[in-house]
């Protein structure tokens, strides 16, 4: 498994896929999957108890993927 694993991050550190496979996949979900997505994100960033810039950047990205208001992550 573990195999596999570091295999497809490699795959997708070299390949850097798009996001449109990932907004029609988000296009599927409800409000409830999209705010739990959001709360997910957050948590994930500040597992190590802070967020620095580069993930706030990255959660500003993430969240009108989302169709969230990119000023709800401040």
């Amino acid at each position: 498994q573990r195999t596999r694993l570091r295999a497809r991050l490699a795959w997708l550190l070299k390949e850097r896929p798009s996001t449109a496979g990932l907004k029609r996949k988000l296009a599927e979900l409800n409000d409830a999957q999209r705010e739990s997505i959001a709360r997910f994100v957050v948590g994930v960033a500040g597992a190590d108890g802070r967020i620095d810039v580069a993930e706030l950047q990255t959660i500003a990205k993430i969240y009108p993927l989302l169709g969230l208001d990119r000023e709800r992550v401040h």
